[in-house]
């Protein structure tokens, strides 16, 4: 009988250094969590910059005499152009990696270039552009058509 309760309290302490293990574990996780978190705070990216109405113009312009070549013109739409430029070293890399219909990828000057983004918006069709506003270079063109049932 003196044996089982030796061995009950062998459990209960099996069990207790259990949960303390489990304690710490967590205690740990939450650690870490706190400690990325913090990391994040001093490591944030820097602001994006607004850019100057020239820079908005000289967008405006790329777009539309990319418009202009394919037969379309730019007073068609309703144009936003975004407030902020951005750089596309800031992207996930899977889209940086991402490769165009000539097997070209964004070249490492695109990368550090800074761009635009310009949307075009009619009754049935939506174009998005992204302009390099260094090189007045469009990077990419996104195109949406949809018919309009009457």
């Amino acid at each position: 009988m003196n044996r089982k309760v030796q061995t009950k309290g062998k459990e209960k302490k099996n069990e207790m250094n259990l949960w303390k293990i489990v304690a710490v574990v967590f205690i740990v996780l939450f650690g870490l969590a706190l400690a990325g978190g913090l990391f994040r705070i001093y490591h944030a990216v820097p602001p994006m910059s607004v850019p100057t109405q020239e820079q908005m113009d000289s967008a405006r312009n790329v777009v539309a005499q990319e418009l202009a070549k394919s037969g379309d013109d730019i007073g068609n739409y309703e144009v936003t152009i975004s407030s902020m430029i951005r750089k596309l070293d800031r992207m996930p890399p899977m889209f940086i990696r991402m490769e165009g219909p000539e097997g070209s990828g964004f070249s490492q000057e695109i990368r550090d270039g800074n761009t635009i983004h310009v949307s075009l918006q009619s009754e049935t069709k939506t174009h998005f552009y992204l302009v390099d506003i260094d090189s007045g270079k469009i990077i990419m063109h996104s195109f949406t058509e949809w018919m309009v049932n009457e």
